[in-house]
């Protein structure tokens, strides 16, 4: 079920594949990507530009809000 919701919140409408992923690390850690620093490469079909999947509960209507024992 997940990853069907998931395929549905991307732009590309699939997963990416293990091939798609891996050449972007790759591309960091070659010699193209020496002069890259700091920076955020989004791998995810659009994901992040479709907004949330789930819907996020505010904190006031969170029962868990403020009480974390650390």
């Amino acid at each position: 079920m997940f990853v069907y919701a998931a395929e549905k919140a991307t732009a590309a409408k699939r997963m990416g594949s293990v091939e798609e992923v891996s050449a972007n690390v790759l591309y960091y850690l070659s010699p193209a990507g020496a002069y890259v620093t700091g920076d955020t490469m989004h791998v995810d079909g659009g994901w992040h530009l479709m907004g949330p999947l789930l819907d996020v509960p505010e904190h006031e209507n969170n029962r868990s809000y403020g009480t974390c024992k650390l």
